[in-house]
């Protein structure tokens, strides 16, 4: 299932989330104007054992937004 996220003014106000049934039969295209984005993750491989994700960053595209994982080594 496709997740969305809802920008207003180039910021990000909602999401990621499944779109209401009332927006799910829209294009990608019908949803921009909308201000209904695709959302994106991304995720390095990275052992849960030694490295822990501590945060996301967030990046506002033209035609999508990217969550992008900061992993970092879980501290001594």
């Amino acid at each position: 299932m496709s997740h969305y996220c809802y920008v207003e003014n180039g910021e990000l106000k909602r999401g990621p989330t499944t779109l209401a049934s009332h927006l799910a039969g829209k294009s990608d295209a019908e949803l921009k104007i909308l201000g209904w984005l695709p959302f994106e993750g991304k995720r390095d491989p990275y052992d849960k054992a030694t490295h822990q994700v501590v945060n996301y960053i967030k990046e506002v595209q033209e035609d999508k937004v990217v969550f992008t994982c900061n992993i970092q080594p879980i501290p001594s």
